[in-house]
């Protein structure tokens, strides 16, 4: 997966997350996901990095226990 260069540090970094979980996957941890989302006043972009077992059934873009991840945020 090729990134793009952008001299906006905060996307470098954002970008430089879902590389991450990208390249878990392909070293065989799959069962490692992110749940993206925005902040509540939609200026920062959020990410959080948690197992598939901690993720919503009726929801796949939504955790069952916050604290149960690592998160990261633009912010």
């Amino acid at each position: 997966m090729k990134v793009e260069r952008d001299f906006d540090p905060l996307l470098r970094r954002s970008q430089w997350v879902l590389l991450m979980v990208h390249e878990l996957h392909k070293l065989g941890y799959q069962r490692l996901w992110f749940v993206p989302g925005m902040s509540p006043s939609g200026m920062h972009w959020r990410c959080s990095v948690t197992h598939v077992g901690n993720i919503k059934r009726t929801h796949g873009a939504m955790m069952c226990d916050f604290d149960d991840a690592a998160h990261y945020a633009t912010g």
